[in-house]
Order: structure tokens, then C-alpha cells, then sequence
């Protein structure tokens, strides 16, 4: 039979050890995935225009993404647009990166870019920022688009 202070010294530990599980629970529970930026509004993200028709576009930009060495989740068409999902791998600075970029046909013949991203955990300082992405894929795009031209 276990003493009074037994179960006390128990009941302690076990306090502690939730007391220090908790962080970690936090962190997990605020992670993005793939399907968060995956089902995010259209509107979400850092935009470009692009002169060029829409089928050139979408191959220039599936071609920047694959240029900047990602993992591609996702490729599919929803109605008009083209939706490309990836994922950046976690480092020794980061915990990785999950991003979208859709490429939509506009009315007047342009093709407009819009890159989403988000640092897997909210905790994050370190790693490639939303703007870094976008600039990337927007310059990368704009010079494969200058060689199919």
C-alpha cells in the first residue's frame, strides 16, 4: 500500500510531465499542412501579372517550381485555374514551409500568379518568408518566359 507522500510525490510528477508535454503539444497543433494552404481563399498571397497567355504561364511557373527544388504535393485544375501545391523540407534553420501558387487566366489575355505560403509551425522565426517565395517564382518565371517567347 502506497504511503500519503507516495502518492502525492506521483501525483506531482505527473503534473510536471503534462507541465512540460504542453509546449510540444501547442507547437503541433499549430502547424500548417498541405491541405491548409491547399483550401485557403484565392485571395490569399502575393500576386504577379504576366503578359503572356495562360497555358504559357502555367508551364513557366510549373517549371520555376520545380527549378526551386520543393517537394510538388499537388497539381490539379479547378475550373479555369491551376492550383500547384508543395512543400519545403524541414532544415537546421527551419521547420519547413508549405506553399500553393495558383495561376488564373484573366478577361483581358493576362495571366495573374498568386503564391500562398506558411511556415509549418506559427512559432517560426527562422526560414523562407511568403515574399522570398513569391519573388523567387515571379523571376524565375519571367526568364523561363523570356526563353519560350
Amino acid at each position: 500500500m502506497l504511503s500519503y507522500f507516495e502518492i502525492k510525490e506521483r501525483r506531482v510528477k505527473s503534473i510536471w510531465l503534462r507541465l512540460m508535454l504542453l509546449p510540444f503539444v501547442l507547437l503541433l497543433a499549430s502547424c500548417a499542412t498541405v491541405n491548409t494552404v491547399a483550401n485557403a481563399p484565392e485571395t490569399e498571397g502575393v500576386s504577379s501579372y504576366f503578359d503572356e497567355d495562360y497555358d504559357l504561364v502555367k508551364e513557366a511557373v510549373t517549371n520555376s517550381i520545380y527549378n526551386l527544388g520543393v517537394d510538388i504535393k499537388m497539381q490539379r485544375d479547378i475550373g479555369s485555374r491551376h492550383s500547384i501545391v508543395f512543400s519545403k523540407d524541414m532544415s537546421a534553420f527551419s521547420w519547413g514551409e508549405v506553399g500553393r501558387v495558383m495561376v488564373i487566366p484573366m478577361d483581358d489575355g493576362r495571366s495573374k500568379v498568386t503564391v500562398y505560403t506558411e511556415k509549418r509551425s506559427k512559432y517560426q522565426l527562422t526560414g523562407t518568408s511568403e515574399n522570398e517565395f513569391a519573388q523567387e517564382i515571379f523571376l524565375s518565371t519571367r526568364n523561363i518566359l523570356a526563353v519560350l517567347k
